[in-house]
């Protein structure tokens, strides 16, 4: 579909215009013509007014005349009901729908006056840098749809519109004409694909789009966006195009599917023509933009133009992960491929001249062999004969020399002979020994190939790391790592053969128990090296020792491969019983809440969405269903909603009809805390506030006689829309969602003569198993800027409490959770009980904040601590207090109270 806006405008027309033809509409519905922006194979978009109850001007897509067929019909139905499940800042939203006079459907979008990106950034010349940032929107936009069930399949420039927003571009996606759903189906009417018609733009097709286009993926829209990157970066596309669409079909399709493009920095050095002109819109010179883009420019953009999916990033959220890295200066995921799978592509993309050259290799190795063998005879021959000339001359002159050489010879000869004999024993005895000797290596290369499963092994426990939360987002990933890794513990049998096999051959050559040390039976004390070596050398003075150092070599070489190979199958039985154990629970877990969303807990969600919106304390706060999170309703005290984390709940809960049992509240509004409850999240509004306190002016923000040097200088602070836990992680949480009990202050009688159960705090954990943990479950640590904002209420008081000196809680170390008094936002434990990890790492607050959580920057050696603990004084309670503490240690006086950040 042609894009919204074609060109840059600076006047909108506020009347149709004069020149359309007559056929075409004046009015389609309540809005009023004004002029064509586009049109497409099926459909016309017209610049259209809506005068009530809102005057604005929109884009109206209506289907052509005479192209009111089935097949069209439901497409036109898919695209609007595609775009209408999506609501993102970088997709164009649908406003309206219905049909003409004469029943043909349209539907009506919001107005993007913009133009296509790759002209909006030459047209601006922005930099690498810049382009990259507008991509990661273009990212971020297409994850929406995929998280949504929705894959594009024809992502290009056309198809995204950038548009200046007060001063900042923001791209578009539009056109969801070809989008396919993943998880339902998008219209009620049949939808027909034709055998053998490609879906898509063959710039910017996948390879599976090119194949048969029914085995597609989001991971399509990835490739694609990779070509986008590609021409972002260069102004080329990896195939041009022109000579790719000159080409048949079946040559666009194998050029697609086996030809590899040139990484973008070598496309940009061998531009014969433009290359200046391509590096100055990029604000740059062609030596410049070689070096920008070389290194992991060019390995994340092949990465994402990979033939095989598998190799391909994961999705568009990975992708832009990668992307981010490389703009903060941190190491890529993406890398150049190994000279193993170079080599496999290069075996079947030229299998028929490799086997050729083979062939012709092997004829002509085996003509110099003959040839050779030729040449040695000829030459023994003249030989020969030249003796036997000197020998007659001899016999001519001197009769009696002849007949004491024909004696000598005689004896010479029977001497030969018995030398030729023993060489023939010897040579029979030197042939046995080699046939066993390659026996021996070629057993010896078997188990060598069992050590290639500890980098694979490697490789699954790095990718299971990546895939989480175990939510529907990572559903498709989740079986692709299964299927393609469970596998790997079944070699566990036949490694155990083989280790039998190798500790039978050492017991064998055993001496005393023990292997038989180097330099015995009169060897010098090589080392293994020197030992192949030896075994190797063929000449006369070593090859009495030949034998025995190769037997020596073999026991030392089989002594290492029985130890690796037993760990090795000590982690292959540890890869089954744990990562394949987890991942299966994994994946059985995203499919139970995808199911429970859908159906058991819709209602509470609608409930929970239509009251956020109204809520004035949330400002019109619009969110979809949090994957993970059950809404309680609001708190009747605070104003503020609660929600219910499933995962962390314990295995043992006792279930009602309706699903697990949620916590309820009594009489006065408070949620009933037990052993049994999972983590409950409170969902804080956006919000300014002043950060830290200053002791040097009472007249000023933030003053506090009590205040330290590290909590100023007060810096105001706005923060987004985040979900807080209402009480600190208890032991049973962090038992349920890791299976561990790390707490110094187990469940058991307190010394102060109470008994504590497991809804005490969970402490005597570091920063970096916090971080570990929570990402798991799709959480984070607070930033400092989130932890005091909550702990305060967005209030400027400092103290959490007033003069408590003399009384006590009646625990002489960690409470109950959720025992006291609760703050302004219902949070419990703020400022006491532990203190808590904060993400921050240690600094100043002169540092930049960043927009959205306020995070300074990340912890590397310490990270900040926030909150009192049981064994603080009144004024390290204070909210504003600030320690750190070293990332890798642990405390029995530190806990975590998770985030949670809004998902789309």
């Amino acid at each position: 579909m042609p894009s919204f806006s074609p060109r840059p405008s600076t006047h909108q027309p506020t009347s149709p215009d004069p020149n359309l033809e007559d056929w075409r509409p004046k009015s389609i519905g309540a809005y009023t013509i004004l002029r064509v922006l586009g049109e497409g194979g099926m459909g016309t978009v017209y610049l259209a007014e809506q005068l009530v109850p809102l005057r604005r001007q929109v884009a109206l897509k209506v289907i052509k005349l005479g192209l009111d067929n089935k097949e069209t019909l439901a497409r036109f139905d898919q695209e609007r009901q595609a775009l209408s499940l999506m609501g993102h800042a970088n997709i164009a939203a649908v406003l309206d729908g219905g049909a003409t006079e004469d029943g043909r459907p349209f539907f009506v979008m919001e107005y993007v006056d913009g133009i296509r990106i790759t002209d909006y950034c030459d047209n601006h010349r922005l930099t690498v840098q810049a382009r990259l940032e507008i991509f990661l929107d273009i990212c971020n936009g297409l994850q929406h749809a995929h998280q949504k069930g929705i894959i594009h399949r024809d992502i290009k420039p056309s198809n995204i519109l950038v548009a200046d927003q007060d001063g900042k571009p923001v791209p578009k996606l539009i056109d969801f004409g070809l989008a396919l759903a993943t998880d339902e189906q998008l219209t009620d009417q049949t939808l027909l694909t034709r055998q053998g018609q490609w879906i898509g733009t063959p710039e910017y097709m996948s390879p599976e789009q090119a194949g048969s286009g029914v085995d597609v993926d989001t991971r399509a829209d990835v490739y694609s966006l990779g070509v986008l990157l590609y021409e972002l970066l260069t102004g080329h596309r990896p195939f041009d195009s022109w000579l790719l669409r000159e080409q048949g079909l079946a040559e666009i399709q194998r050029t697609i599917q086996e030809e590899e493009p040139p990484k973008p920095s070598s496309k940009v050095s061998t531009i014969a023509d433009g290359g200046n002109e391509h590096a100055e819109r990029r604000r740059t010179d062609p030596l410049g933009l070689h070096k920008r883009l070389r290194g992991d420019l060019d390995w994340i953009v092949m990465r994402a133009l990979e033939k095989e999916r598998s190799r391909r990033y994961g999705s568009s959220t990975e992708l832009a992960a990668d992307i981010r890295r490389h703009l903060q200066f941190e190491p890529v995921l993406a890398s150049p491929p190994s000279w193993v799978y170079r080599t496999r592509k290069f075996l079947r993309r030229y299998r028929i001249q490799v086997s050729a050259t083979a062939i012709a290799t092997a004829s002509l190795i085996i003509g110099l062999v003959i040839a050779f063998s030729q040449y040695r005879t000829v030459k023994a021959q003249t030989t020969v004969l030249g003796q036997q000339k000197t020998t007659l001359q001899d016999q001519k002159h001197d009769l009696e020399v002849k007949q004491k050489a024909l004696l000598e010879s005689e004896r010479a000869a029977t001497k030969s002979a018995a030398e030729a004999q023993r060489a023939n024993t010897e040579l029979a005895s030197t042939n046995n020994q080699l046939v066993t000797e390659a026996a021996g290596s070629n057993r010896m290369l078997g188990m060598l190939r069992y050590l290639s499963f500890v980098p694979r092994l490697a490789e699954a426990k790095l990718e299971a790391a990546k895939l989480f939360p175990a939510w529907p987002t990572n559903e498709a990933a989740m079986r692709e790592w299964i299927i393609k890794y469970t596998p790997l513990p079944s070699e566990a049998n036949q490694l155990r053969s083989a280790i039998r096999r190798i500790s039978n051959d050492i017991e064998e050559h055993l001496v005393d128990g023990k292997l038989p040390q180097r330099g015995t039976s009169g060897l010098l004390a090589f080392t293994a090296m020197e030992w192949s070596t030896l075994a190797l050398d063929l000449q006369d003075a070593r090859k009495p020792h030949r034998r025995e150092t190769l037997l020596m070599a073999n026991l030392w070489i089989n002594s290492f491969l029985l130890g690796s190979l037993r760990g090795l199958a000590t982690d292959l039985e540890a890869f089954r019983r744990n990562e394949l154990r987890d991942m299966r629970q994994r994946l059985s877990w995203s499919r139970r809440i995808k199911r429970e969303f859908i159906g058991k807990y819709k209602a509470k969600w609608d409930t929970a969405i239509t009251e956020i919106a109204a809520s004035p304390v949330y400002g019109g706060l619009r969110i979809v269903p949090q994957y993970g999170l059950v809404p309680l309703g609001m708190n009747p005290n605070t104003k503020l909603q609660e929600f219910f984390h499933l995962r962390s709940r314990e295995f043992h809960q006792r279930r009602t009809n309706e699903g697990p049992r949620l916590p309820r509240r009594d009489r006065s509004g408070r949620l009933r805390t037990n052993v049994e409850n999972g983590i409950v999240f409170v969902l804080i509004p956006a919000g300014k506030f002043h950060l830290g306190a200053q002791p040097s002016d009472p007249a000023a923000i933030g003053y506090d006689a009590a205040a330290q040097l590290n909590e100023a200088p007060v810096r105001r602070i706005t923060l987004e829309p985040f979900f807080v836990a209402k009480y600190e992680m208890t032991q049973a949480q962090w038992k349920q969602l890791t299976g561990q009990e790390p707490s110094v202050f187990q469940p058991g009688r307190d010394p102060g003569g109470r008994f504590a159960s497991s809804l005490r705090a969970v402490e005597n954990v570091s920063y970096l198993e916090c971080m570990e943990v929570l990402r798991h479950q799709g959480f984070e640590l607070p930033t400092e800027a989130q932890w005091e904002y909550a702990a305060r209420c967005a209030k400027t008081k400092t103290e959490a409490t007033g003069n408590l000196s003399g009384t006590s809680d009646g625990w002489s170390k960690t409470a109950l959770v959720g025992r006291f008094v609760p703050n302004g936002f219902g949070l419990f434990d703020t400022c006491g009980n532990v203190a808590e990890w904060c993400r921050d790492g240690l600094g100043t607050y002169s540092k930049a904040f960043r927009a959205g959580d306020g995070l300074r920057g990340s912890a590397k050696e310490s990270a900040m601590v926030r909150g009192g603990s049981w064994s603080s004084t009144a004024p390290e309670a204070r909210a504003t207090h600030r320690r750190s503490f070293l990332c890798d240690k642990s405390s029995d006086q530190i806990g975590v109270r998770p985030v949670r950040k809004i998902y789309d």
